[in-house]
């Protein structure tokens, strides 16, 4: 990335190798710093209450959302009870949430467990009853299926947020998605995963702690330079302060977000003291918390039968 490059920090891409392997790479490999994981990963660990102690997050990344390919005849997941439904991979991320979407919800199907190029020729055989893929929305892959130049046999199946699946995320596909696979003017119901760039917390005087708090600022630091046009347009998405239900944020940026919050709110106040006094311009940044000393004086001497602040 070139705008850490120019802040002398080089990020080495490694593939991943699946949610569950790749949060245990990030515990136990001393080559890897970040990673991005689904947030349904940490609760399918079998040590989940010591990973959660030792495993933090810069910020969350852009969702990705469940797609459950059938034929149309099948218009909610829960028809799918007692057929055959391919969930990718063992150790893939469509794998890991297909289990357990299932069992959250109850039902009971037959798992099929080919790639998803397979799994599709195999859904329009009719050797199987659905494909499940989890991507971000709209998937490229799923919009080459089927090739048929308007809306066909298949379509995306509805699966509905309800209390058991709350750990998830609502969210809907649209025909502005999949023109072919949704018909005009409906929406159907799905979950979207959350995800996060996660880290190890280490010890403060580690070397590795530095890295990732000299990476949590350069981050915070050009945040605006990396949603802009000629980057990767899902920076775009992404919302620093956003929180990652079940998992806590790693100190250093925590604290970067704890200040730009301060200096809001610093903002706010010097902006109302100047329509308030007739004050046009205040250095906020230097002078904030004495402007609204002043500003409270100002309000008691002028105010004295009103309200204080």
């Amino acid at each position: 990335m070139t705008i850490l490059d120019r802040d002398r920090l080089r990020l080495r891409p490694i593939p991943g190798r699946g949610p569950l392997q790749d949060l245990v790479d990030l515990l136990h490999r001393p080559d890897i710093d970040v990673a991005i994981v689904q947030t349904d990963a940490l609760e399918a660990m079998t040590d989940q209450a010591d990973a959660s102690k030792r495993l933090r997050y810069l910020f969350r990344v852009p969702n990705q959302e469940l797609h459950v390919l059938a034929l149309r005849d099948i218009t909610e997941i829960r028809q799918l009870e007692g057929r055959k439904v391919n969930i990718d991979r063992p150790g893939s991320g469509t794998h890991l949430t297909a289990r357990a979407l299932f069992d959250k919800l109850g039902i009971t199907v037959e798992f099929t467990t080919d790639d998803q190029v397979t799994a599709r020729q195999r859904l329009q055989s009719g050797e199987i009853q659905a494909a499940i893929s989890l991507a971000s929305r709209p998937s490229s892959e799923i919009l080459d299926f089927p090739s048929y130049p308007s809306y066909g046999q298949f379509h995306l199946v509805s699966i509905p947020f309800e209390e058991s699946v709350s750990n998830y995320i609502p969210a809907q596909f649209t025909a502005d998605d999949y023109p072919h696979l949704v018909k005009a003017g409906q929406r159907v119901e799905t979950i979207a995963v959350g995800r996060v760039l996660a880290v190890r917390d280490s010890p403060r005087a580690s070397s590795r702690y530095r890295r990732l708090t000299r990476l949590s600022e350069v981050i915070h630091a050009r945040f605006d330079e990396l949603k802009q046009k000629g980057h990767d347009p899902r920076w775009a998405e992404i919302d620093l302060s956003a929180t990652a239900p079940g998992w806590q944020r790693f100190e250093p940026a925590q604290n970067l977000l704890d200040r730009s919050a301060r200096q809001a709110a610093e903002q706010r106040a010097s902006r109302r003291i100047a329509a308030e006094t007739g004050i046009c311009s205040i250095r906020a940044s230097a002078q904030g918390s004495r402007s609204y000393n002043a500003f409270i004086e100002w309000r008691q001497t002028h105010d004295s039968g009103k309200m204080k602040l």
